[in-house]
């Protein structure tokens, strides 16, 4: 279908410069600073903590495509999780974090949509949320596989 539309299908190279481009001009939705950037800029520290949007937008990305969809553990102890299931020493338990990132339970109607906007509070700041129920780095730095 994109050969039919647009004649031919384009290259890795033609669409990352696509999205380059796109990126070059940003606009932040929650003040009215219109930000220049070329390729190859860097950012301090302190720039790089102020952009709130881009983090929400990243948390979002993760929230829809983690990088590790499913996680397996075995149970050391006996032990009970937080929803009171109780789980016997030597089972196996396993979570599905990329279905838990489409749950309406967990994330609302517009689970399936794309809206950084759900990281953000009332003064634009990004916000952090549970990490069980944001499990993508597997309930927090310790406990993370990176």
């Amino acid at each position: 279908m994109w050969k039919l539309l647009h004649g031919r299908i384009p290259t890795r190279f033609e669409l990352s410069k696509r999205g380059v481009m796109k990126l070059s001009t940003l606009n932040c939705p929650f003040c009215d600073k219109h930000i220049e950037t070329t390729i190859g800029d860097t950012y301090t520290f302190d720039e790089l903590r102020d952009m709130h949007y881009l983090h929400a937008a990243i948390s979002e990305s993760l929230r829809l495509y983690p990088p590790v969809p499913i996680d397996t553990k075995a149970c050391l102890n006996d032990d009970i999780l937080p929803d009171c299931t109780f789980i016997r020493k030597g089972w196996i338990f396993t979570y599905h974090a990329y279905a838990m990132g489409r749950m309406e339970a967990i994330w609302g109607e517009n689970c399936d949509k794309f809206l950084p906007e759900r990281w953000l509070d009332e003064d634009g700041n990004c916000k952090q949320e549970n990490p069980f129920k944001f499990p993508i780095f597997h309930g927090g730095p310790r406990m993370c596989l990176g």
